[in-house]
């Protein structure tokens, strides 16, 4: 979404996980941003990233931890 203006919130099934704090999406942003998540727990988890106005705009990673 190149074009998205809006802000985004993380969460992951790793409930002992560290995530950044929202973010506010700008036009020099071209709809990327790297985000810095720390899981805590072993296994398999995903990080999901949503808008808070729009939960179409969503975009999720899984990996696992060992």
């Amino acid at each position: 979404a190149t074009g998205f203006r809006g802000t985004v919130r993380l969460s992951s099934t790793d409930g002992a996980a560290t995530l950044g704090p929202d973010y506010a999406f700008t036009a020099g942003d071209a709809g990327a941003h790297a985000f810095t998540v720390t899981l805590a727990t072993a296994g398999s988890h995903t990080v999901t990233v949503r808008s808070t106005l729009l939960p179409s705009i969503t975009g999720f990673a899984t990996t696992t931890v060992a």
